[in-house]
């Protein structure tokens, strides 16, 4: 859907590339475009090909926006550097929706293997060096949200350790119309602007459903939302610029900024306040709280900030903060990230029924519910997953599994996808850590319905009964949910296949609870090297040694904090 604008951006590194005597800078990147805010920038080669240079730094050469299938050249730190965050596009290529998918990261286990090295770019739920939960902002351009026509930068749906996934709707339940951040045209204004919308949270993945969740019930009292410009972007005049980082001895970064401000409601709403720049794209995430609601709040010391803000009238003091303009660079492939907006899987969630999954050979699947605390925490009912086990009948080459078939037609031919499960063993059979081996694989099928040999993908990894960081205060070990491990891999389409099948094998006589299961077309996926890949996939790889590592962690997530749940 964005094609034409990111090909127009492409033309920025061309022309600079001709110019080689003078520097490119984010000041010729268009911008009135709103992808050029919501998408990290990189610098080119002379090929129009991604540099691990800081974009905020003249590029050599050229520069761009990041576009579809590139490789991430650097990652963004937060100023402690306890979280990864990273702004880039990722397309529904049946569909052509584009998505600008925000991670935060936070070190875990490599590949979600306990015992083995701490690494960011590895999604995982509670397996982190801060008992945190990684997880995700997803942000698209909205039509027809506040009048017929118009278009808006909205928070579609996002994720974290306290209300898990959940969808922001708007008036008669439009998925992602609730929570916009600044409209596509007439944000430059230095004098700002502002608009009340509609907005319903629904937490459906506490819910027992699947995405995007069922329509709101209710809504809540629309909230404020305002918009300005900082810098020399904006008009009728130009204003100062924003000043990024500067804590813990890390540089200050002066930049353009467009800030969204998000939930004033009356002088005793919470605010979230969010930073977007030409050079990363979200750099910056604020939680405001009022001091008639909390007289004794103190400013955070993640950011740079004053003793007080005020809005609207309202004294507020800046409680938590995340400034990522920290570059880390080189990176690697992007890392495969769940995002259900894509997922083309049906019943991903195993909800209900086990419908449309199917069984080969004998193997037992059954629909259960988890109401631990922290599964109803923001939903109520509960978080849905799948009892999968091939006890007693496991064959000697574990061939039994639960598999869904997918039609072609739902994929592009040659086109890079990802896929994996989040699973856990069954805490209820035997001593923690319950260590045994599930593999999930990928089988493209011809037109008449047999495997392709060379098609044939399967990733094999050992899960425990709690696979991440145990804290008994947290309740973390009785989550469905955040005692799981993501195992995932990576495929290309074979133009030859008429069908491809995703299939989930213990490999093991426990029982295993499967949270969830994702196949999405997604860039170039690098396999993490801490999970076996092969045709096979039967082997189970050693966990390597462990490293001790200490984290200064303050603070997560809005929702973890309750401030999502308690706005909407």
């Amino acid at each position: 859907m964005r094609a034409f604008v990111f090909a127009a951006i492409a033309l920025v590194a061309a022309a600079s590339a001709g110019r080689s005597a003078s520097s490119a800078t984010v000041s010729q990147l268009p911008s009135s475009d709103p992808m050029t805010w919501l998408v990290k920038s990189v610098c080119v080669d002379q090929q129009n090909q991604p540099t691990t240079e800081d974009p905020y730094n003249a590029c050599s050469i050229g520069i761009r926006k990041l576009q579809l299938g590139d490789p991430l050249p650097y990652h963004n730190i937060e100023q402690f550097g306890y979280q990864q965050r990273d702004a880039f596009p990722i397309s529904d290529p049946v569909q052509g929706k584009t998505w600008i998918i925000n991670t935060f990261d936070y070190r875990g286990y490599q590949g979600n293997q306990i015992g083995a090295p701490l690494s960011f770019n590895f999604f995982n739920l509670y397996a982190t060096t801060d008992r945190q939960s990684d997880g995700y902002d997803v942000i698209a351009l909205q039509d027809n949200v506040v009048t017929t026509g118009d278009r808006w930068a909205a928070i579609v749906n996002t994720a974290d350790g306290g209300g898990y996934q959940q969808t922001f709707y708007g008036s008669s339940c439009r998925v992602g119309d609730g929570w916009v951040l600044f409209p596509a045209t007439g944000f430059l204004s230095s004098l700002g602007g502002q608009t009340r919308v509609t907005i319903a949270d629904v937490y459906w993945e506490q819910s027992d459903q699947n995405y995007p969740g069922h329509c709101p019930v209710s809504y809540a009292t629309p909230p404020l939302t305002t918009w300005q410009c900082m810098g020399a972007s904006c008009s009728p005049q130009q204003t100062t610029p924003f000043n990024f980082g500067g804590v813990n001895s890390n540089p200050s970064k002066t930049m353009d900024a467009i800030i969204s401000y998000h939930g004033f409601k009356s002088a005793t709403s919470t605010l979230e306040v969010f930073y977007f720049t030409r050079e990363y794209g979200m750099t910056r995430w604020e939680v405001w709280t009022p001091t008639a609601s909390n007289p004794t709040a103190t400013p955070t010391p993640e950011c740079v900030v004053p003793a007080t803000q005020v809005y609207n009238g309202v004294t507020y003091v800046v409680t938590n903060c995340h400034d990522w303009s920290i570059v880390d660079s080189p990176a690697t492939s992007v890392p495969v990230w769940p995002i259900p907006n894509i997922n083309i899987l049906s019943n991903p969630h195993f909800i209900s029924t086990i419908s449309p999954w199917k069984k080969l050979g004998r193997i037992s699947a059954t629909n259960a519910l988890s109401q631990s605390f922290r599964d109803t925490l923001s939903g109520g009912v509960g978080v849905g997953y799948l009892k999968l086990s091939c006890a007693p009948h496991c064959a000697i080459d574990f061939s039994a599994a639960q598999y869904q078939d997918v039609p072609a037609a739902e994929f592009v031919n040659s086109g890079s996808y990802a896929f994996g499960i989040s699973v856990r063993t069954d805490p209820n059979q035997c001593p923690s850590p319950c260590l045994n081996p599930i593999k999930v694989s990928i089988q493209q099928l011809n037109a008449r319905g047999r495997p392709i040999p060379s098609d044939t993908t399967s990733v094999t990894a050992p899960v425990a009964s709690d696979n991440g960081t145990p804290d008994p205060s947290d309740e973390e070990a009785n989550s469905a949910y955040l005692s799981t491990a993501f195992i995932s891999g990576a495929m290309v389409k074979d133009p030859n296949a008429a069908t491809v099948r995703l299939l989930i094998s213990p490999q093991s006589a426990q029982t295993f609870d499967v949270l969830d299961a994702w196949l999405a077309a997604w860039p170039a996926a690098a396999v993490s090297p801490a999970v076996a890949t092969s045709v096979t996939g039967n082997n189970v790889p050693a966990a390597p040694e462990a490293r001790s590592t200490a984290e200064n962690h303050i603070f997560a997530h809005p929702s973890e904090a309750g401030i999502r749940k308690s706005q909407h």
